[in-house]
């Protein structure tokens, strides 16, 4: 189960059963409504990296980072896709 909460920041929290070696979680194409609004991002349940990307199905521009990011920097407000890992 993966949920994505959007907060008044626009910072990306992802809630999910728990990663383990070799299984990510990630969504493949935010909807058009939380599309383009994310800055940052903290994952949860030992995950402990996130990578962001400028399309859908986790291509294009990329940025990773630990399970908490201030900023994806050149990719702020700019997530299409997004997936976390352990």
């Amino acid at each position: 189960m993966v949920n994505t909460h959007p907060t008044m920041t626009g910072k990306l929290r992802a809630a999910i059963d728990t990663c383990s070696p070799g299984v990510s979680y990630g969504v493949n194409q935010l909807p058009s409504t939380l599309d383009n609004k994310y800055e940052s991002g903290k994952a949860y349940s030992s995950c402990d990296q996130i990578e962001v990307f400028d399309f859908a199905n986790h291509q294009g521009a990329t940025y990773a980072c630990g399970a908490s990011c201030s900023s994806f920097y050149a990719l702020n407000k700019d997530v299409t896709s997004w997936r976390v890992r352990d």
